[in-house]
């Protein structure tokens, strides 16, 4: 099983990083390539470094498909390696797909809520501060 976390996990880091990449570039785009991040600057920081280090190594250490003393007994189970199962182009790409898919919606989500929302009783709406925090606590949570 050891193939297949580590095919699962280098996917999964592409996933994570594509969605945020591309959530930043659809608000520069946005906003007319103006050079302003939504997201906080301990936030672009942070983000690989601790936020999503720690659910993509915790699925390359302990994302188990069968028990140990399964594969010793069925040696067959080995082949998914050699046969390049879990880390062909089809799954990168596919997991580069579901990246573009999620950027575009929390992206979309994101400015749809915000755009128009009131929070302040004096009528002042939200900032991008908020839609910021608001954007990357969903990538966190995809």
């Amino acid at each position: 099983w050891c193939y297949k976390r580590i095919a699962q996990m280098i996917c999964y880091f592409f996933y994570k990083n594509i969605t945020f990449g591309l959530t930043l570039f659809y608000f520069e785009a946005f906003t007319g390539f103006s050079g302003q991040s939504i997201y906080n600057d301990s936030y672009l920081l942070l983000f690989n470094v601790v936020l999503t280090s720690l659910p993509v190594i915790s699925l390359g250490v302990f994302e188990q498909d069968v028990p140990s003393d399964v594969c010793l007994q069925f040696p067959a189970l080995y082949q998914q390696g050699p046969k390049n199962l879990f880390f062909d182009w089809y799954r990168i790409v596919g997991w580069m797909a579901n990246g573009v898919y999620a950027s575009i919606v929390i992206f979309t989500l994101n400015l749809g809520i915000f755009h128009v929302q009131s929070f302040r009783s004096d009528g002042q709406t939200a900032d991008m501060n908020a839609m910021g925090t608001a954007m990357f606590t969903c990538i966190i949570w995809s």
